[in-house]
């Protein structure tokens, strides 16, 4: 007899196993880079306080902080001294201010003194009570006296424009400091470490032209193992 195989009809998935090489990658991945040139002074640790190498695990910031652990960091002697002259030319401007408003105070008074001064003298040489060099005399002395207002108005201005001018100062070479220093962006791993204490480091350095020259030259790669995505050919 003829053999004969039998399948019942029914409505379902069909499903296919397509076996294939690929290529595997973090779908969260951070190519990190300092934005300034310099030599690499430090090198961070991981969160078993151990040196940082490819497979370290890092922590990426926490509740209250806006940076996540230090990774790398570049000479930055030149800014912190910098950034500490600045410091104290503000505190020295914040005194001048301080005496400037309080000669401001005084200058106002005096003002006043003197403008009540010649008030009383006009009305007394109206009544022929009060000689007019006396009444010119203290003219003078209002003058005088609003000269020396307008002039510690105008000191208060121009120290208000030199703390300012030091505060964009110290608000650029915060900028500057930031610059030289790596933090992780996220918890994840070091995939990637190109860099070691004493190389020089150059912005120009770093290849853009594709995936895998950004992978060989940026300092360090960061990725989140969490989620990794393989592309089939």
């Amino acid at each position: 007899p003829l053999a004969v195989q039998i399948e019942t009809a029914a409505k379902g998935s069909i499903s296919r196993w397509v076996c294939g090489e690929g290529t595997a990658t973090a779908v969260k991945m951070r190519h990190l880079f300092f934005e300034t040139a310099g030599k690499v002074v430090f090198i961070g640790k991981d969160i078993n306080n151990l040196p940082l190498q490819e497979g370290s695990r890092i922590l990426g910031p926490r509740t209250g902080s806006s940076t996540g652990t230090w990774l790398a960091g570049l000479d930055d002697r030149e800014l912190l001294q910098e950034k500490k002259l600045i410091r104290a030319q503000h505190i020295e401007m914040e005194q001048e201010l301080e005496m400037a408003r309080a000669s401001l105070d005084q200058a106002v008074k005096n003002q006043r003194l003197a403008k009540n001064q010649y008030n009383r003298s006009r009305k007394l040489y109206t009544k022929n009570a009060r000689a007019l060099s006396d009444l010119e005399e203290d003219e003078a002395a209002w003058q005088a006296a609003m000269s020396e207002e307008r002039t510690a108005r105008a000191r208060i201005k121009s120290v208000q424009a030199s703390i300012a001018g030091l505060e964009a100062r110290e608000n650029q070479t915060r900028i500057h400091l930031d610059n030289t220093r790596i933090h992780a962006p996220f918890d994840g791993l070091i995939a990637r470490l190109n860099i070691s204490l004493g190389d020089y480091f150059d912005p120009a350095g770093v290849d853009h032209s594709s995936k895998a020259a950004l992978l060989e030259t940026a300092p360090i790669t960061l990725i989140d193992e969490g989620e990794i995505e393989v592309t089939l050919n």
